[in-house]
């Protein structure tokens, strides 16, 4: 785990929760039934495994600056390598519809391919079955 991610924590955000989705809760790409009116989860002590080792790119320390955590930005950075393709991949999901379009989401973007990485954009409304699920996400 790097310096950065020691320091980082989801805080307020609960982006992953609308994004991804968890096979257990059979909520595929929904927002969680267990996600507060108000942010936050209802059940976090009990959370399911996925949830609880569950980190996104941000959270790693693998992109962004404080000031570009997922609910602030509008997307939602998973990490994933890519095999065969040499490189990794940053994946971008849409908190909301057109949120990659904003000016902290794009200067996101930009940084991301400024460190060498493949960017992929699922937007907030692209067909369930190419959307991440959280267990294919898992660092």
């Amino acid at each position: 785990m790097s310096e950065l991610a020691k320091k980082r924590s989801c805080g307020d955000c609960s982006a992953c929760c609308t994004t991804h989705s968890v096979k257990r809760l059979k909520e595929p790409f929904a927002p969680c039934h267990n996600l507060g009116s108000e942010g936050g989860c209802a059940v976090y002590a009990s959370r399911p495994s996925a949830c609880r080792t569950f980190r996104c790119g941000w959270l790693s320390g693998y992109i962004g600056t404080d000031n570009q955590r997922p609910d602030m930005t509008g997307l939602v950075p998973s990490r994933i390598l890519v095999p065969p393709v040499p490189g990794e991949r940053i994946t971008l999901v849409e908190l909301y519809p057109g949120a990659s379009e904003t000016e902290q989401a794009q200067q996101l973007i930009l940084e991301s391919k400024s460190k060498g990485y493949e960017v992929k954009i699922f937007a907030f409304d692209s067909p369930i079955p190419e959307r991440p699920n959280i267990y294919d996400l898992l660092d």
